[in-house]
């Protein structure tokens, strides 16, 4: 019987998790050539030249699009909905915009090309004041502006409106009142402030903004709408906090052991008249298990996370080896280390892409005795045990909802794990060294 039979089972299942992450990460879903003449074509892409695409078309096989023809490029059927949705939604805030200030330079009070300052919108709700909602209909809007009604407006850069935000000791992100921001207006030098409103009804987010004069805070301009609240915070991504509550994780974890070294011991039986003796036959100094998790996080600073290995990758039974003179005779019983898992609470702390965490909870684990003899070969548990840990880890978010994650868990307590001979004695095998490591990805949602 081997004693150590550690990489072939981890190296196998290691592959196929290197080969499931990058399949699901680079090779994606077969993509969709809208071409200018309004016909749609699905394939995967095979090769990309400086005038053509070569792909590998459903239905059709091998086509070459002279990339003069190709007018977009979709994921999926899925994104193409999503990409007409989103089209019409920017029709719509166009349109808002163009209203906004058509309205506007109606009025008698109107000047031509005034210095517009735009303050992010404001809300009473938490949930929104925490994505910063406001924030990022704001920016959409700036964006609109920018784009087609920048030879009738002078618009304040945002950086010189944060720093004057700073001095008065306001925030981008925070609640700003009507009059503190015509205050900020005047002391940019803006002739006219864009202000607004965000709430949520339903789906929907009720939007409010108006065009005032900072001269006398008169409403110049105000127009409202009613947009999907998916496809405003799809808008303004790139803006704004979408909450990410809830992440799987899928992991692989190290775990170091040191043997207990003892033996030769009398074991008050024979072969053949010969005495056996006993000794220590564990020399496996590590374990490797495939962990699954969920995380949850009840606000932002703080995780609740739950890892659970149902079994190791690794073989790592240990137990009791039988000698007759000094010769190896055979295996008289071993234990099985099988599930084990954590359940811990950090706190969270955001780098830019990467997030720190420092926590700690409980390590719990059982395992097996198995009697090896040939006329009763069978296992029961035999161990159990519930030490707590300390963790601290990092996590690089490469994107958005996807993460990489390295944790390391300090265990102030070990544990002795033992394997039970046929006449009742427990031996100590091994301790769980107090360091383990994991490395994992998550997805979150």
């Amino acid at each position: 019987m081997s004693k150590n039979n550690l990489p072939g089972r981890f190296i196998v299942t290691g592959l196929f998790t290197i080969v499931f992450i990058f399949i699901f990460l680079v090779c994606g879903f077969a993509e969709v050539y809208i071409l200018k003449n309004g016909t749609q074509i699905k394939g995967k892409l095979k090769k990309e030249t400086d005038t053509h695409f070569i792909i590998d078309a459903e239905g059709l096989g091998e086509l070459s699009l002279a990339k003069d023809t190709v007018e977009q490029i979709l994921k999926d059927e899925k994104t193409i909905e999503e990409e007409r949705i989103k089209s019409l939604q920017t029709i719509a805030l166009d349109d808002f915009v163009a209203r906004l200030v058509k309205s506007y330079q109606s009025q008698p009070e109107s000047k031509p090309f005034p210095v517009l300052a735009i303050i992010p919108f404001q809300t009473e709700e938490l949930s929104l004041i925490e994505k910063k909602i406001g924030f990022g209909v704001a920016e959409v809007i700036t964006d609109l502006l920018v784009q087609k009604h920048l030879k009738e407006f002078q618009i304040v850069e945002r950086s010189k409106l944060e720093e004057m935000l700073s001095e008065q000791k306001l925030s981008m992100s925070g609640v700003i009142s009507d009059n503190s921001a015509i205050k900020v207006g005047q002391l940019i030098n803006a002739d006219i402030l864009l202000l607004g409103s965000v709430s949520r009804i339903g789906n929907n987010y009720s939007i409010n903004a108006r065009l005032v004069t900072t001269e006398t805070g008169k409403i110049l301009s105000a127009e409202s709408m009613s947009p999907s609240s998916k496809e405003i915070e799809k808008e303004a991504s790139a803006y704004i906090d979408l909450p990410e509550n809830w992440g799987l994780c899928y992991s692989v974890r190290y775990m170091g052991l040191t043997p207990k070294v003892w033996g030769p011991i009398d074991s008050g039986r024979t072969s053949g008249g010969k005495p056996i003796k006993w000794v220590n036959g564990s020399d496996f100094r590590s374990a490797y298990f495939f962990v699954f998790g969920i995380r949850y996080f009840p606000i932002k600073s703080i995780l609740i996370e739950f890892q659970h290995s149902p079994n190791p990758i690794s073989s790592n039974t240990h137990g009791v080896d039988e000698y007759v003179d000094n010769e190896w005779y055979n295996r008289q019983s071993a234990g099985h280390f099988g599930c084990e898992g954590n359940l811990t609470v950090n706190w969270v702390k955001k780098f830019g892409p990467f997030y720190t965490y420092l926590g700690g909870g409980m390590f719990y684990f059982v395992g097996c005795n198995i009697d090896m003899s040939p006329s009763s070969f069978n296992s029961s548990p035999n161990f159990f045990g519930i030490i707590p840990l300390v963790r601290g880890a990092i996590e690089w978010r490469f994107r958005k909802r996807t993460g990489i994650n390295l944790s390391v868990d300090y265990l102030p307590v070990t544990k002795e794990f033992t394997a039970t001979t046929r006449n009742g004695i427990t031996y100590p095998m091994y301790t769980i060294d107090p360091l383990m490591i994991t490395i994992f990805t998550a997805f979150y949602f």
